[in-house]
């Protein structure tokens, strides 16, 4: 992923995370029906992300997704967007 001049993806890494988006997309669209409206974000989780430090090194885009989807996506009301239903 990096190379001597800084940061390189080849097609094929930008395909597998791609694809691995798209499958986080499609689990969060598919269970929304059955989810309620709204789920308050864990304060327990929140509290640890707001005393955190920034890292000093950056981790990778599947580090990065793994944490995404096991705390992040998991609170509704942490990735909800309003859809205007035109009414």
């Amino acid at each position: 992923m990096t190379s001597d001049n800084g940061w390189e993806w080849s097609a094929p890494e930008i395909r597998r995370m791609g694809y691995q988006v798209v499958d986080l997309i499609a689990d969060h669209l598919s269970r929304l029906p059955d989810t309620p409206v709204f789920q308050p974000f864990p304060t327990e989780l929140a509290e640890r992300y707001l005393h955190s430090t920034v890292p000093e090194y950056g981790v990778s885009w599947e580090e990065i997704l793994k944490t995404f989807a096991t705390e992040i996506a998991r609170s509704p009301s942490a990735t909800d967007t309003h859809v205007s239903t035109g009414g």
